[in-house]
C-alpha cells in the first residue's frame, strides 16, 4: 500500500510541475505576443504596459541598444520610424513556444523562436527567422513584464 501511495505521490508531483511549466510558458508567450503586436499595430499604450520601466532592448537596427530613461518609448518611436522610412507593409509575426524557460521567484528567462515576414515597398518580400531572448520580471501587480529583450537573426531571405 505504501508503494502505491509513493507512486501516486510521484505521479501527482510530476503532473503538477508539468502544469506549472505549461502555465508560465503560456503567460510569457502572451506577454511577448501583446508586446510585439503592439509595435506592429502602432499601439504605444500596450507596448509600455508590457514593458518594465527599466527595460533594455537589443535589436538589429541603429542604435541597436535602447536602455535608460524612456527606453521603451524611444524604441517604439524608432521602430515606427523604420517602418515608415522603408515603407514596410504586410508585417506578420510567428512566435513559437519557448525552447527554454528558467524561472527564479519573480524573474524568468525564456528563448522564443520567431519568424517575421514583411514587404519593403511594393517589391521585396522579406522573411527573417531568429530568436528572441527575454528576461521577464513580475510586477507587484503579479503581471509579467519584459525587463530585457534581445533579437538575434539566424536567417534572412529576400525574394
Amino acid at each position: 500500500m505504501i508503494k502505491i501511495r509513493l507512486v501516486l505521490f510521484a505521479f501527482l508531483a510530476v503532473v503538477s510541475l508539468h502544469s506549472f511549466a505549461a502555465d508560465i510558458k503560456s503567460e510569457l508567450k502572451e506577454v511577448i505576443l501583446a508586446n510585439q503586436n503592439s509595435v506592429i499595430e502602432s499601439n504605444l499604450k500596450t507596448f509600455l504596459a508590457t514593458s518594465a520601466p527599466d527595460i533594455n532592448i537589443v535589436d538589429e537596427f541603429p542604435p541597436f541598444v535602447w536602455n535608460g530613461k524612456d527606453a521603451a518609448a524611444r524604441y517604439f518611436k524608432d521602430f515606427q520610424d523604420l517602418l515608415t522610412k522603408f515603407k514596410v507593409s504586410d508585417y506578420k509575426l510567428d512566435l513559437k513556444d519557448p525552447t527554454f524557460i528558467e524561472q527564479d521567484k519573480n524573474v524568468a528567462y525564456a528563448v522564443f523562436p520567431v519568424s517575421v515576414s514583411y514587404k519593403v515597398g511594393n517589391v521585396k518580400a522579406h522573411t527573417d527567422t531568429g530568436y528572441q531572448a527575454v528576461v521577464f520580471k513580475k510586477a507587484t501587480s503579479g503581471k509579467w513584464l519584459i525587463e530585457s529583450s534581445t533579437w538575434a537573426v539566424s536567417n534572412k531571405t529576400i525574394k
